[in-house]
């Protein structure tokens, strides 16, 4: 008999669709939500944007 490690009645597709979104959100409200807010409140938007553009990129250099 297999050993499974899901709880029963999890739908791993539907976990990991879930999981997409609930990234993407997180991750728009942190860039957008908290430190474009913040890096505006000391300068103006262009420049607030430029950091935020390289470290979004930094991170998202390997996923292709």
């Amino acid at each position: 008999m297999a050993s499974s490690t899901a709880p029963a009645g999890s739908n791993p597709v539907l976990a990991l669709a879930g999981g997409i979104v609930l990234g993407g959100f997180v991750e728009e409200q942190l860039y957008r939500g908290y430190a474009l807010v913040r890096l505006t409140e000391r300068l103006s938007l262009p420049l607030a944007i430029a950091p935020m553009l390289l470290f979004f990129g930094l991170l998202h250099l390997g996923l292709g």
